[in-house]
């Protein structure tokens, strides 16, 4: 069953007769504001297309494009997300990195690496693949992403381009248990949001869990040579967590590969790129100058405003 063209009037769509791609709509523009006819394909909030080539007649309302816009914006920031990114804004968990994962490097305290987390579904296929940049340091985590880098089969790439736009492509996240502090950063939009840990969460990092390593064989995974172990970590409530892990021999024992099971999926972390250095301590304070948020929905409702509105975000 064919669908008729739809048009777009002050941000209402109707439904018009069946007409030819290049016939004018009937409609008339509102002279209260300007608007620009132009036929476009028709794609859904996911940014795919109509395979029958179905074409959208629009008179472009450019405060309801901007509204679509942002809309779009929002919904990719969400796809971005995916199950390695879902918690950028949980208290205490970062792109996939918790409490238990830290105590994974065992004695390393401090170092820098590129870090990829893939997430594989249960017919083994690849649903979304993060690169970041990852930094430790006595206990606190510093991760930094670039969403265009991003691969998720679910995020069209007008959604990146959106974020882009938005100046939120690139964002950092960083975990301080020694000042109960978690920060999401946006440096294109110079601002943050700034939360609290709680103290279960602040005492999930401190605490040293009951870590029991079985090794189960040899491999080498770009040139080092490595352990591989399954691990049980058990933490004082006696929670556990399961991972397998490559340790580098010529890395102080570092895991290079760390694999773990979420539901039907596989989550594998490589790391490569390891500076076993101390990450500048300053890169883990709040930057200096930027608008401070209270949570992610202060935040949103502020670029909302802004973009609507044309005025500057409320912080807080």
């Amino acid at each position: 069953m064919s669908h008729p063209p739809r048009a777009l009037e002050s941000g209402v769509a109707s439904d018009l007769p069946p007409q030819s791609k290049n016939t004018a709509s009937t409609l008339s523009p509102s002279p209260a504001i300007n608007r620009t006819p132009e036929d476009v394909p028709y794609r859904n909030l996911f940014g795919q297309p109509r395979p029958d080539g179905y074409v959208l007649r629009c008179r472009i309302n450019p405060i309801c494009s901007m509204k679509i816009f942002f809309a779009s914006a929002l919904i990719a920031l969400a796809l971005a997300r995916g199950a390695a990114f879902a918690q950028l804004e949980a208290p205490g968990q970062t792109a996939g990195v918790n409490a238990a994962l830290t105590k994974l490097f065992g004695d390393l305290t401090a170092f820098s690496a590129k870090a990829t987390i893939t997430v594989y579904g249960k017919d083994q296929k690849e649903k979304i693949s993060t690169p970041m940049d990852f930094a430790l340091l006595d206990n606190k985590v510093r991760v930094e992403i670039d969403t265009a880098k991003i691969r998720n089969k679910d995020m069209p790439a007008v959604g990146a381009e959106a974020l882009k736009q938005l100046g939120m492509d690139r964002v950092v996240s960083v975990i301080r248990p020694d000042t109960r502090a978690n920060f999401i950063i946006f440096p294109g939009l110079q601002c943050y949001v700034k939360t609290t840990l709680s103290k279960e969460e602040v005492e999930a990092y401190e605490k040293k869990p009951k870590l029991h390593k079985i090794e189960t064989g040899k491999e080498t995974l770009d040139g080092h040579v490595c352990v591989k172990n399954r691990v049980v970590v058990t933490d004082d409530k006696g929670g556990k967590q399961e991972a397998t892990i490559w340790n580098a021999t010529d890395l102080k024992d570092f895991p290079v590969q760390i694999m773990t099971k979420e539901k039907e999926d596989t989550v594998v972390i490589r790391y490569r790129q390891i500076q076993l250095a101390k990450p500048d301590a300053k890169s883990y304070d709040a930057p200096v100058g930027f608008q401070e948020y209270s949570s992610v929905e202060a935040l949103m409702a502020g670029l909302t405003a802004k973009l609507l509105g044309g005025g500057e975000p409320a912080a807080k």
